[in-house]
């Protein structure tokens, strides 16, 4: 498995977003006949933080 070429992770107060993407080129020469694969690959996610209350000196924990 190769690494991605390119990754991005942004946080924010709400959520975490992950972007990464892959780009792969293979050429082979074999006869006389040239061969080129390609892969390519992108991958995202955005993963929602919980929200906490937050506290003041008046909120009472039950």
């Amino acid at each position: 498995m190769s690494k991605p070429a390119y990754v991005d992770i942004e946080v924010t107060e709400n959520a975490v977003k992950v972007v990464a993407e892959r780009k792969t080129e293979t050429k082979t020469d074999d006869n006389g006949r040239t061969r080129t694969e390609f892969y390519y690959g992108k991958f995202q996610r955005v993963i929602p933080l919980r929200a906490y209350p937050k506290h003041s000196r008046n909120s009472r924990i039950l």
